[in-house]
């Protein structure tokens, strides 16, 4: 790992941008702050406690052709939609909780199958992170095994000091490579003590209600066969209106539906974002659906989090970021079933 201090986002920006590089960042939409391309250094912004997006759809996009075809009486013609290269990409801003998620996304792309698609956005992607300074109710990283200021996923982490610059470290051959293509810009490391003020009001605020242990005692409540159908379920789940945002705004979220669309002769065959909490996920073409109730739905997509990815990848399936928690319009808590299925 190499230290170092960077003066200015601006300039970093600047030389990204000037060397043809796509910078994807947290910006200013309206009242919320979101990961989007930026167009200038000026357009990114350092006030923001974690964006309402997550970066998964720069590498898994929310639609995308995978395939056009068109048919004739002749017969029919399929054109392959993968590109020949994806631009080069950094992606600034991203928390330590985001970051760590990206291993668990990549599980899912290249271990029983290797996307094209995502692997090679994959490959031309460099992911800054930025460690967390303040947290608030919704944020539960430690209870999963991350931290305000983990490295686990990011190509270098930066961490804001008081003057305004950056405390950076690498955190792996792709950041040690950054960091020297772009020397001019970082100067050596100040004291490690700056560091730790700056994210200590972080740890400071974090929840006290959870720990590490949790998510292994949830493991171990879901293991067991018998709570599948435990009443917890629907006393802790019923609000839920089946509107998909948790979903779509989770970072390690990856159901997907794929679909021809097109009129007659010629059309698209797209991946699209799917989620477990609609209704007809699981609807079968009999019309037998075996995840009818909303609780059931719940059940499985906490189980994907806390059990299924444990036992498919040893990978965590839920990093603690809270946007399920923030952007839920009925106010369904992950961490009560949390804590309830660990008791």
């Amino acid at each position: 790992m190499r230290e170092g201090k960077l003066g200015s986002m601006n300039d970093l920006i600047t030389a990204l941008q000037l060397d043809n590089q796509r910078v994807i960042a947290p910006k200013k939409k309206g009242s919320r702050v979101l990961f989007a391309e930026l167009g200038s250094p000026e357009e990114f912004t350092a006030d923001y406690l974690i964006t309402h997006n997550s970066m998964k759809e720069f590498f898994f996009p929310q639609s995308e052709v995978l395939v056009d075809f068109a048919y004739d009486s002749e017969g029919v013609e399929v054109n392959d939609r993968l590109p020949e290269s994806f631009p080069e990409t950094v992606i600034i801003g991203a928390r330590p909780c985001d970051a760590r998620g990206q291993h668990s996304l990549d599980a899912v792309f290249t271990v029983d199958y290797e996307d094209d698609f995502y692997l090679r956005r994959r490959a031309v992607t460099t992911i800054i992170a930025i460690s967390c300074t303040k947290t608030d109710a919704a944020c539960f990283c430690t209870a999963t095994g991350g931290k305000p200021d983990g490295t686990d996923g990011s190509d270098l982490l930066l961490t804001p000091l008081a003057d305004g610059s950056y405390y950076v470290e690498t955190a792996s051959p792709k950041g040690e490579e950054f960091l020297s293509k772009h020397e001019s810009l970082f100067s050596p490391a100040p004291e490690r003590g700056q560091r730790d003020a700056a994210v200590k009001p972080a740890y400071d605020a974090l929840r006290t209600d959870l720990d590490g242990d949790v998510p292994m005692a949830v493991k171990g409540w879901l293991d067991n066969y018998a709570n599948y159908d435990s009443d917890k379920w629907t006393k802790l789940v019923a609000n839920c209106l089946s509107c998909g945002a948790c979903t779509f705004s989770c970072p390690t979220c990856h159901c997907f539906d794929i679909v021809d669309e097109g009129k007659l002769g010629k059309g698209e065959r797209k991946k699209n974002w799917d989620g477990c909490q609609f209704d007809h996920f699981t609807l079968h073409s009999s019309g037998h659906n075996p995840r009818e109730r909303q609780p059931k739905r719940w059940r499985n997509r906490f189980t994907c989090k806390f059990k299924i990815y444990q036992d498919k990848w040893e990978l965590p399936g839920c990093v603690g970021c809270g946007r399920c928690i923030r952007v839920c319009p009925v106010g369904q808590d992950i961490t009560e079933v949390m804590k309830s299925a660990s008791k």
